[in-house]
């Protein structure tokens, strides 16, 4: 009998190992991954940036730099995934500071301070849902960085709470001019902009509104 008991311990402690060892090799490969992943994309940046050098016009340069944010964005995610200890999780005001450094450096040459204003919090999301808040993200603050006048008390405030549905809320603030108080995301979502942060809140099961209150809310 205790011979018995010994080799299922000795079996037991064998098929643990196993398994150890194979949630280690999963994990490598996740976060080698991530770094090609990573990597990948800012080759494809670095090109859009060769392209942008020939460009006079401001307009093309801007669908240019907007362009180039989305894919880097991407990349940057992949990157804080690939440095994450927690292997295809983020906490949502990891990748927002991020995102914002990001975003700001892009659009550096224009002389434009914003005072960013982010409610603490401790929500982590996967993968998945990390890139496509990412992009979200990514577009709103690059409207805040476009279209906020230079040289003034610009401030962004980003507030997230969990609802009691399991759901989360995001509000993202602006004190900048705005949109016409009657713009409405289901009628009015013309620009690619605009078109494709409603697809991507689309993505999430989730929906996205505005109003004007002396500045853009979007929640």
């Amino acid at each position: 009998y205790k011979m018995d008991t010994l080799k299922l311990e000795q079996r037991v402690q064998q098929r643990t190992q196993s398994l150890n060892n194979a949630l280690k090799d999963k994990e490598l490969l996740l976060t080698e991954i991530h770094h090609r992943v990573k990597n990948n994309l800012q080759v494809i940046s670095g090109l859009i940036e060769l392209r942008k050098t020939n460009i006079d016009d401001d307009k093309s340069l801007s669908a240019f730099n907007e362009s180039q944010s989305g894919i880097m964005s991407i990349a940057l995610i992949h990157e804080l995934l690939y440095q994450n200890e927690n292997v295809g999780q983020l906490e949502f005001n990891y990748i927002l500071n991020n995102l914002i450094s990001n975003v700001a450096q892009l659009f550096g040459k224009q002389d434009k301070k914003i005072d960013f204003v982010i409610t603490p919090n401790h929500f982590v999301f996967n993968m998945d849902t990390s890139v496509t808040l990412g992009l979200i993200l990514n577009e709103l603050l690059t409207n805040a960085f476009k279209y906020l006048p230079a040289n003034e008390n610009n401030k962004v405030f980003v507030e997230t709470t969990a609802l009691d549905n399991g759901s989360y809320c995001i509000v993202f603030y602006d004190n900048g001019r705005g949109l016409k108080s009657e713009f409405n995301f289901d009628e009015n979502s013309t620009t690619i902009g605009f078109s494709l942060i409603k697809s991507l809140v689309k993505q999430l099961h989730g929906s996205i509104t505005y109003k004007f209150e002396k500045g853009s809310k979007f929640v």
